[in-house]
Parts: C-alpha cells; sequence; structure tokens
C-alpha cells in the first residue's frame, strides 16, 4: 500500500477539492453528562462551521438512571425531564441534531424527550419506538441487587442523506458492562437491533454510517485510569456484535463515544486481499486525511469522539469525485476559551490509491 508522498503538497487546494466535491459533514462531541457549559462552548464552535449534522451519542445525564425495580415509570419520568432540559439548549441550532442514547440513559427515553420537545432539527437515531420491540433479559435473574435487569429494547434507527447514498444507522446503549446500568443489552440484543435496523433497507455497507455509543470490541476501547480500578486500567469494553459486524459488513463508519480516554480513529484497510489496520491516538489537534479508489479498496473507520474529563470535539468530511472517496477529519481537545485555530497541514495522510496525485 503506498502512501501520498508529500512532496508538491498543496494544503489549500486539497481543502478546495474537498469542499468542491463534499457529500456530507459531521459534527459532534461525546458524553456531556449533563455539562451544560460543554454543550454550549460546542455549539459556538459548530456555529462558524459548514456542517449538515450535529451528532450527540450518548450519556446525556450526570448520573445513571438506576432502574430500581417496582419503581421504573418514576424512573423514566425524571429522565426524561433531565433529557429535555439538557436539548432544549440546543433549539436554536440551525442545523439537524442526531442523538443516541447510551448506558446512563433508559433505553427509550431518548426518543420521549425527542418526541415531548416536537423539534423537527432532532432526530432520534438511536432506536424507532414505532417498530416492535424485544425484551432483553441483561442478567440471569430478573433483579439484581433491587435493579431491574429485564429491559424493553428496540430496533435501531435509519435515514438515508440526500447526498451520496449515504445511511444512517443509530442503535443505542451499550453491551453489558456490570449489570446495573439501564442502557446495558446483550450482545445479541445488540445484533438484533442492528440487523432489524437495516431490514427494511436495501444496503450498501461501503456507505452506511452507524451511530453508537460503545466502540466496537479491539478499537478504541480500552479504558484509562479515570475512575476505574487498577486492575482494569487497559481492559477492553468494546461490543463484540459490533466487532464482528465491523468485520463482517466493512461499513464505511462507525462514531461512538463511551470510552472516554481513547479519542481517535482506528482504520481498517483492505486491498488487493491484504488487510492493515491503523490506530490513531488524537493529540491536542489532529487532522488527517484519508483517500482511496473504491472500486481497489475498502476502508472502515472507528472514530471515538467522546469524553467528559476533557472537552473536545470532532468533524468529518467527506467528499467523492466519480469513484475516489476522500474523509478529512479533525479532531481537537477544547480550551476553556474556545478559540479554534484554523488547521494549516495535516498530521497524517493515508491516500492508498494515489488520489490526491490523480488530482493535484
Amino acid at each position: 500500500m503506498k502512501l501520498f508522498s508529500r512532496k508538491a503538497f498543496d494544503f489549500l487546494k486539497v481543502q478546495k477539492l474537498l469542499n468542491e466535491n463534499k457529500i456530507v459533514t459531521l459534527a459532534g462531541s461525546g458524553d456531556p453528562h449533563e455539562s451544560y457549559g460543554r454543550v454550549d462552548l460546542l455549539k459556538r464552535m459548530v456555529s462558524k462551521l459548514d456542517y449538515d449534522y450535529l451528532i450527540f451519542d450518548g450519556d446525556y445525564l450526570e448520573e445513571p438512571a438506576y432502574l430500581k425495580v417496582g419503581k421504573e415509570k418514576e424512573t423514566a419520568k425524571d429522565a426524561v425531564t433531565k433529557l429535555k432540559n439538557l436539548f432544549k439548549t440546543l433549539e436554536d441550532v440551525e442545523k439537524p441534531v442526531l442523538f443516541t442514547g447510551g448506558n446512563y440513559e433508559i433505553l427509550g427515553t431518548v426518543w420521549d424527550a425527542i418526541d415531548d420537545l416536537g423539534n423537527d432539527l432532532f432526530v432520534n437515531i438511536g432506536c424507532d419506538k414505532l417498530r416492535e420491540k424485544l425484551i432483553d433479559h441483561v442478567f440471569k435473574s430478573e433483579v439484581y441487587m433491587e435493579i431491574s435487569t429485564v429491559h424493553e429494547t428496540w430496533p435501531g434507527n435509519t435515514f438515508q442523506h440526500k447526498k451520496g447514498n449515504l445511511i444512517f444507522l443509530g442503535v443505542e446503549g451499550t453491551n453489558i458492562i456490570n449489570y446495573t446500568f439501564p442502557g446495558e443489552r446483550t450482545e445479541s440484543n445488540i445484533k438484533w437491533a442492528i440487523e432489524e435496523g437495516l431490514s427494511e433497507r436495501d444496503i450498501e455497507y461501503s456507505n452506511l454510517i452507524l451511530l453508537t455509543h460503545v466502540p466496537p470490541f479491539g478499537t478504541r476501547d480500552q479504558l484509562g485510569r479515570f475512575g476505574v480500578p487498577p486492575h482494569m486500567w487497559g481492559a477492553r469494553k468494546g461490543s463484540t456484535a459490533l466487532r464482528d459486524f465491523l468485520d463482517s459488513k466493512k461499513p464505511l463508519m462507525i462514531i461512538s463515544g463511551h470510552i472516554h480516554e481513547n479519542f481517535g480513529l482506528f482504520l481498517i484497510v483492505e486491498k488487493n486481499g491484504a488487510r492493515k489496520t491503523f490506530n490513531i491516538d488524537f493529540k491536542d489537534r489532529t487532522k488527517l486525511l484519508v483517500a482511496y479508489d473504491k472500486n481497489n479498496t475498502n476502508v472502515s473507520l472507528v472514530l471515538n469522539k467522546g469524553t467528559l474529563e476533557n472537552w473536545n470535539w470532532s468533524v468529518v468530511t467527506i467528499s467523492e469525485i466519480e469513484n475516489y472517496r476522500l474523509i478529512d477529519i479533525e479532531g481537537e481537545w477544547l480550551t476553556k476559551s474556545g478559540v479554534k485555530k484554523q488547521f494549516k497541514k495535516y498530521n497524517k495522510i493515508l491516500d492508498f490509491d494515489n488520489v490526491l496525485n490523480y488530482f493535484i
């Protein structure tokens, strides 16, 4: 796999090329946990961008909405109120906002909050409560530590972007972590939510963007040291169902959060029968470019954009010229001031088919 040479590279020409052939731009950040100040900072940052969708992938609540046995309805009602209060701060955003629930949210409550608010620009991508639900048992007993482990679950929700035949699929919740979080679901249930969510779509997986809270197993899913005991440092907590989907279907992109310390990108590249992976940590400021010929190469990207302890944001622009695809990815840890300097260079260029040499 020959990577692009920086000889005669013109940053401004590449930016012009991306803008003129743009399919979609996605902006967003990770787990807000009821931090209104951080959400406001993100709003101020994206207001300066020409983006199409603002993405939030769950864990909106400060504390998990524990489903105490016998008090499920009361807990869910309180959680919906908190979600609505946070989502209302986004009502002045002029672009569609895509929401999916995390492990802190009771499954289905993000849908309820958005439905109550009635904002046409708010899209619950995490589940479709108009379709048939499935009861999921996340523990062998129905009661564990007085917490209900019998959950109502719904298929993932989809919609099609107007350009480039891109399909978005959202799946709320996570795999099982400790049998107590309200958004936990079994791996078999996550698999069902994906398959059922896509069952009414004619899918070309190279055009599919999957929005989840949890990353696939073995990608950006290693715990750091914040808030966990030493024996769990570095443990992988990703979903095996999502990893099976990633390896078998090879979607264009999976966007997640959940593992706060793993802000970065994981790529799987397949070309001429060879397979290679790239694992890239996002430092203070990171700008990447991935370019390839869709006829010769398949690229699947996993972007983990979530952290609470140090607020960050990311922007993804997907552009296409004939059979060539260019994906521009920015990731940045935000300061309190929210001052964003313009990028003037790429940290890394991954051009797998000499795309840039062809065009510039």
